[in-house]
């Protein structure tokens, strides 16, 4: 006897075939089942790993309001395909229903109840508010977001074809019993955990008769009017291919090409994925066991042609090792995220620098008493050029980092002194520069100095670089953190300092010019040194090329240079017997204030043509000593660009007494 209809166990809801939302007219789709992947028993490891991690799920969050866990399936689809089709809609659906708040306030998604976007008012007499419409997003690369249901959101795109998509997005959705060329494929593509398709011809006609030469051979592939991809997990992963054709003999004719050009994929993604294991990217070695899989299965893919469809199929068995790669992937993702905001914290510096020394003509130093005791640091100065002026009126310039006052104030260090993913203590950083401390003995062989100096109140000028603003350090990400407000930096000389955490081959670094790079943390002292020196005339050559070719030092004054037969160089004239340059007749008879801006902007050209001149100069040098010129005559040459930079400075004293005159004036002049 059967048990009662109440008592019967309830079944379990079977997923709809068809994909919610996306019309049956659509020309391209692509869709995923997240929740297969986040149910699959391969990657709770990874799900365990991403629940330490909220961070690394923050990009989706941010992009369509919910976790990427919470989700059930996204789809993306095209209402229309060709060069002036509309933009792309997105399609999600979660687990369990969504909450509304929290969605809307992850997106910042604004209500729009009328025409004017704004909220009606309300009262006697008046409308009461209602639902709203649609949501504005005013972030990302969707503009419009549609709750359908309580787990469906849409995302309609913002950008010029806004208006196109949305009515053709409108008008498929009105056609009753419209078909298109992917409607059997969208019936379907619900049950699967990865589907996508395309409407070829629309795409064959960009190529305007013409292909590449690499692909001549697959041109029989040409004649398919679609392309259909699904793909299901298991233990492996299992993908289906399907390209319909015309008729069956096109499609006969198209089976051994597709098969040929899989075995051709395959050689292609075993070469590059053997490139990426040896790769020094973590991103390309996590990836790289996955792309191995991937090319064993198109390997051995089995093609036919049933009808008018050529089919291929593959089993791609990415193994035990596959939690561990999707781990290690994610790892490198946020390492990479880590290391990209390392990068912009330097060039917020480097901005900060240069601000800095627009406004005063100066670099920063630390901050003295008046007798010379040191009280805080450079990155203390820079505070009102990083946006943080309210921090830095909070500081007693006349007093310590440590004292009451300051100290309090460590904790509020700006986001921009932070190393992402790196351990310190509160008020810690690692971006440092580099200090000559006082009574330092000089280095062996390098004639140069760091910008910081013990004892020096006033900053160095850009233009006073001789060794050039692209080739000289200012900042980098050591090994040790201190306390920011402290004035405390890398001291020059010696060994190497402890560069980047322990295990890098590189730390961000970055330059004067405002640049930043990856520089190599196993630099040798005579390697590393003379691209901290401002001054020390070095010539260097490229890091890819430092173990090969030696830097190239010019002699200093107290170093004996080997005997010579040839004629000496001949010596720069003297500033005193150079005349400087004419100033037009006009900027001499213009007013007051307009020959002051005009002097100042002479001024700083000027000292923008030194740096340039000296640059040049250490170009040169270098690719004389290169060809193999004698001595002699790399100075001989040295010497005409000597002169040219002893004019230059004539120039700069003749500018700046006349800004301090024109200044003068200025505040003795009558103000209208």
């Amino acid at each position: 006897m059967s048990a009662p209809a109440s008592a019967q166990p309830a079944e379990r809801p079977v997923p709809p075939a068809a994909l919610p939302v996306v019309p049956p007219t659509a020309t391209a789709f692509v869709t995923l089942k997240v929740a297969d992947l986040v149910m699959h028993p391969d990657l709770k490891p990874v799900l365990a790993q991403l629940a330490k991690q909220p961070d690394a799920l923050a990009g989706v969050s941010e992009l369509i309001g919910v976790s990427p866990l919470e989700l059930d399936r996204v789809t993306l689809f095209w209402p229309r395909l060709g060069r002036d089709g509309p933009d792309p809609v997105l399609v999600a659906t979660t687990v369990e229903p969504f909450n509304e708040a929290r969605v809307l306030k992850a997106l910042q998604a604004r209500p729009v109840f009328g025409a004017d976007e704004r909220f009606p008012a309300t009262g006697p007499g008046r409308r009461e508010a209602s639902e709203p419409l649609f949501h504005r997003l005013d972030r990302g690369p969707f503009a419009t977001l549609l709750l359908t249901d309580e787990r469906t959101l849409v995302f309609l795109p913002g950008r010029g074809a806004a208006d196109v998509t949305a009515l053709a997005f409108l008008n498929a959705h009105l056609k009753k019993g419209a078909k298109g060329p992917l409607t059997a494929a969208l019936a379907t593509a619900g049950a699967h955990t990865f589907a996508a398709g395309v409407y070829l011809p629309p795409l064959f006609r960009e190529f305007d008769g013409w292909i590449e030469p690499e692909l001549a051979p697959y041109t029989a592939l040409l004649g398919a009017r679609t392309a259909v991809v699904t793909g299901d997990l298991g233990r492996g992963a299992k993908l289906n291919l399907a390209l319909t054709f015309d008729d069956a003999a096109a499609a006969k004719r198209a089976a051994p090409v597709l098969e040929e050009g899989l075995a051709s994929v395959a050689v292609g993604a075993e070469k590059m994925a053997g490139t990426m294991r040896d790769s020094r990217r973590p991103l390309d070695k996590a990836a790289a066991p996955l792309l191995s899989a991937f090319a064993a299965g198109m390997k051995a893919a089995g093609v036919k042609a049933d009808g008018a469809t050529a089919v291929a199929v593959a089993e791609v068995d990415f193994g035990s090792a596959t939690a561990k790669a999707l781990g290690d992937l994610l790892q490198a993702v946020q390492s990479r995220r880590a290391a990209e905001q390392r990068m912009q914290n330097l060039k917020l510096i480097g901005l900060a620098l240069h601000n800095y020394y627009g406004s005063n003509l100066r670099l920063p130093t630390n901050v003295y008493g008046p007798k010379g005791e040191l009280l805080l640091s450079w990155r203390v100065q820079l505070l009102p050029y990083l946006e943080q002026d309210a921090l830095y009126r909070q500081f007693k310039l006349d007093e310590p980092w440590d004292s009451e006052n300051n100290r309090k104030l460590i904790e509020k260090m700006p986001k921009v002194f932070q190393a992402p993913d790196r351990k310190h203590t509160q008020g810690e950083t690692f971006y440092q520069g580099f200090v000559q401390r006082e009574n330092a003995a000089p280095l062996k062989g390098i004639a140069g100095r760091p910008w910081l100096k013990d004892g020096e109140k006033q900053g160095w000028s850009l233009a006073a670089i001789p060794d050039g603003t692209s080739n000289t350090l200012a900042v980098v990400e050591a090994g040790e953190g201190v306390v920011w407000t402290k004035p405390d930096d890398l001291p020059f000389g010696g060994a190497v300092p402890a560069l980047g955490e322990k295990g890098w081959d590189r730390t961000p670094a970055l330059l004067f010019d405002g640049s930043v790079f990856l520089l190599p943390t196993t630099l040798r002292p005579e390697m590393f040194w003379p691209r901290v020196t401002i001054d020390g005339g070095e010539v260097l050559p490229d890091l890819e090329n430092e173990r090969r070719v030696p830097f190239v030092q010019r002699p200093a004054s107290d170093v004996k240079r080997p005997a010579t037969t040839q004629a000496e160089p001949p010596k720069p004239a003297s500033t005193k017997e150079l005349e400087p340059l004419p100033l037009p007749k006009k900027v001499v008879e213009r007013g007051t204030r307009e020959s002051l801006a005009v002097k100042v902007a002479a001024l700083q050209a000027q000292e923008r043509a030194a740096v340039l001149l000296k640059e040049a100069t250490a170009r040169l040098r270098e690719r004389l000593e290169k060809s193999g010129a004698p001595i002699v005559e790399i100075e001989r040459v040295e010497a005409v660009y000597v002169e040219a930079l002893a004019r230059l400075e004539a120039v700069r004293r003749e500018l700046t007494a006349a800004v301090e005159a024109l200044k003068a004036a200025q505040k003795k002049a009558p103000q209208k």
